[in-house]
């Protein structure tokens, strides 16, 4: 399940959001043994698999806002009909952009990363006008990840 709790207390708002558990499942394969592309880690079954929590003005006074991001690990199989199709996918993808003046991507591109880059200083600049003390806590585990074994590697 997943949930968003707010609460308001004086002049302190408190979001308090999670998800308790999500899993990938491979549809393409017909009687895979690895129907599972993406689970929580079982070792954190009492674990949630990410709780997000943003306090503005917190009652204890230590910041002007409060940013707590926490994650459970999370298990990557990497089974390989799926990955053909998402590779088969992306070659298809690839080779209809061939066909266009890549000069004129990387351009565009860049002037996008530009304008992004600019936009997230600009809402740097204004938050930290606002909000001067920011306490911002992130636990983000790395993906373990699980190859089981396929025929054609033999």
């Amino acid at each position: 399940g997943a949930a968003v709790d707010i609460r308001a207390k004086n002049s302190s708002i408190l979001v308090d959001a999670h998800v308790e558990d999500c899993s990938l499942l491979d549809r393409y394969a017909e009687g895979t043994k690895y129907p599972q592309l993406m689970i929580k880690d079982p070792a954190c079954a009492d674990k949630r698999l990410i709780q997000v929590r943003v306090e503005l003005n917190p009652v204890d006074g230590h910041a002007d806002m409060s940013l707590n991001i926490d994650a459970a690990p999370v298990i990557v199989t990497l089974s390989t009909p799926p990955l053909r199709r998402l590779m088969s996918f992306g070659m298809r993808a690839f080779e209809r952009s061939a066909a266009y003046n890549l000069a004129l991507v990387r351009e565009q591109t860049m002037q996008q990363f530009e304008s992004l880059r600019q936009s997230t200083m600009a809402q740097v600049r204004d938050t930290l006008l606002v909000h001067k003390a920011l306490d911002i806590r992130v636990k983000l585990p790395a993906p373990r990840s699980s190859c089981p074994p396929t025929p054609w590697l033999r």
